[in-house]
């Protein structure tokens, strides 16, 4: 259980109010220092469809997510 607090603890200070699953999203992309830009070069995964899950407009999903 703690190694999972501690797992989680990035998200402390970069998550104000209720926690999404954009939010979290976000929050481990600038936990690890990446752009927007970086993830797509690393993913593919396109900027403009990353903002809208970062922002709770679309669902990540599981296929996306395992990229």
């Amino acid at each position: 259980m703690t190694k999972q607090i501690e797992a989680l603890s990035f998200l402390d200070s970069l998550i104000d109010g209720k926690i999404t699953p954009g939010k979290i999203v976000r929050a481990r992309r600038e936990s690890l220092g990446l752009t927007q830009k970086d993830v797509f070069e690393l993913t593919g995964i396109k900027s403009t469809f990353l903002s809208a899950v970062e922002n709770d407009k679309r669902n990540l999903g599981v296929d996306t997510a395992s990229k």
